[in-house]
């Protein structure tokens, strides 16, 4: 996904893993480009305030100070205008997403969602990077029986 968003040739991905980088390292820039790149995910509970401050956190250390001009946005709709037409909850971390057109609220977002995990022999959480058959795993949570 990399390599679409930062205009990264396939002679220039290969050139970054023959001088010894992987998407984990601390090489960020090769020959004058981005190696990689940051992604946050926002959730139910998410504000503006949270996006901004993340902003500002970019541009303090990672643009020098630069100042930053935000797009212009559309307005987001508001009551009648939203319709949520369907739910997607992970209720074991990794593995295959459970679809619904409802589901109750919880304490911290939807009830049950990443609520289990996989470990393996050792305690750590598995996940699709080193499990990946994991995502054949469709868990199901019946919320009528005990």
């Amino acid at each position: 996904a990399c390599q679409k968003w930062l205009g990264l040739s396939r002679e220039q991905i290969a050139a970054n893993v023959e001088a010894g980088h992987n998407c984990w390292d601390d090489i960020d820039i090769v020959d004058g480009k981005p190696t990689g790149s940051v992604r946050i995910s926002f959730g139910y509970m998410s504000t503006k305030k949270d996006a901004e401050a993340f902003v500002d956190f970019v541009q303090a250390y990672f643009m020098g100070g630069a100042e930053y001009v935000p797009a212009t946005l559309p307005t987001a709709p508001t009551g009648d205008d939203l319709t949520l037409e369907s739910i997607t909850l992970f209720p074991i971390k990794s593995c295959s997403g459970m679809h619904t057109q409802e589901w109750p609220i919880g304490d911290c977002g939807l009830l049950y969602d990443r609520e289990w995990t996989i470990v393996d022999e050792h305690g750590s959480a598995l996940g699709q990077k080193r499990a990946p058959k994991m995502f054949h795993v469709h868990p199901h949570v019946d919320l009528e029986r005990d």
